[in-house]
């Protein structure tokens, strides 16, 4: 008997051992799990630039395709039904300088060029979307907070102001910042506090509206947060507020985009036409390639889209995909797309799209994504 309870003891030892080294696997497995919305940059274990995902992680993997499991069926917001699209230009992202030699990266086009006018009143207007913005901004306050602010704010005699919407903010952002501490704006026309971390945008995150909202980082990326990481909610993090006015009444449509009926839909809200099928991943400058070289419609002057012009493709009532499946019937809600657009401080990344919720991240140039196409844009429908 003594034998039998040493034996048993052993075994039970044993056992116990081979649990912990399990569940110890399988929690590294999880927090490798929760990676981030870049990838595989220098600075993976950082959340803050990094659209809305949490901390580190890479995504796919060079020379996988970053897919990755979502729910399968698209989540619509009641607020989808009843909204319209503003019609205006999409800003260029004054993108970095040439990374390859291979021509169709953002910096080799000017499609329309960042433009600005101070108008020596606290307010900018930017003259390619006619949008005037507030020169300074209203400092770090929750998210509730900054639409009550937007809503009363009186400046240059201006009453109409607004919280923008997270297309408007992201346009307006400038892209050829290499240093994650200067301004995400243009400074040479905005004033920011540099403690700012994130701005706020007017749209909560559709399936999440109670916790989280659209906002624009430091890093020049964008994504959905919650409300509760600014210091002002009890979190760590400073989101601040920048708002906006129409000087002019904008023309309004409904349909966001229109299927042409010839492989090609139009972007109703901005004149861009895009390639509706859906392309095979492909490494980022093949995906520059394989644009370039594509006769689609009786049309052969096809682009990699820059960053920018793919968020536009997103609607903020939507997630899983972000996009609208009836004019985009094969996407899929796992992928990420390739924009045309380096991230300015590591060129060998580059900005891409997740679109399951359409947040705005960068990875490796290597790393295989989706490629959509994309040509036009540089006059209204």
């Amino acid at each position: 008997m003594k034998k039998i309870s040493i034996t048993a003891m052993i075994v039970f030892l044993c056992l116990a051992i081979a649990a912990c080294f399990s569940g110890a696997g399988a929690q590294r497995e999880h927090n490798a799990g929760q990676g981030g919305v870049k990838g595989s940059g220098k600075d993976g274990g950082k959340g803050g630039e990094k659209g809305g995902g949490k901390k580190g992680g890479k995504r796919g993997g060079k020379g996988g395709s970053g897919k990755r499991r979502v729910r399968s069926e698209q989540y619509v917001s009641p607020d989808h039904a009843v909204k319209k699209w503003a019609v205006r230009l999409i800003p260029d992202t004054n993108a970095p300088q040439d990374s390859t030699n291979t021509f169709g990266e953002d910096s080799d086009y000017a499609i329309n060029p960042l433009s600005y006018t101070d108008n020596n009143d606290e307010t900018i207007t930017d003259n390619v979307t006619g949008l005037m913005w507030q020169k300074g901004e209203g400092g770090e306050m929750t998210w509730e907070a900054s639409l009550k602010y937007c809503e009363a704010l009186d400046l240059a005699g201006y009453n109409n102001w607004r919280s923008p919407d997270s297309i408007e903010l992201f346009n307006l952002v400038d892209h050829s910042k290499i240093d994650r501490h200067t301004s995400t704006f243009d400074a040479k026309y905005f004033k920011s506090d540099p403690s700012a971390q994130y701005f706020w945008a007017a749209h909560p995150r559709a399936d999440r509206s109670d916790t989280f909202a659209w906002s624009v980082n430091e890093g020049a990326g964008t994504g959905a947060k919650p409300m509760s990481e600014t210091k002002s909610a009890g979190g760590e993090e400073e989101f601040h507020i920048r708002c906006v006015r129409e000087p002019v009444e904008p023309k309004l449509v409904k349909a966001h985009f229109q299927a042409n009926g010839d492989g090609t839909v139009q972007d109703n809200s901005n004149g861009l036409i895009w390639q509706q099928a859906e392309g095979e991943v492909r490494a980022w400058e093949e995906g520059i390639k394989y644009c370039e070289g594509l006769e689609l419609a009786g049309k052969n002057d096809w682009r990699l889209p820059n960053i920018k012009e793919l968020r536009s493709m997103c609607d903020d009532t939507l997630v899983y995909p972000a996009i609208e499946k009836k004019i985009f019937p094969d996407v899929n809600a796992a992928n990420y797309y390739w924009s045309s657009s380096t991230q300015g401080r590591f060129m060998t990344q580059a900005w891409c799209l997740q679109i399951s919720t359409g947040y705005g991240e960068y990875d490796e140039k290597a790393v295989k994504y989706n490629i959509r196409c994309v040509r036009g844009g540089d006059k209204l429908p």
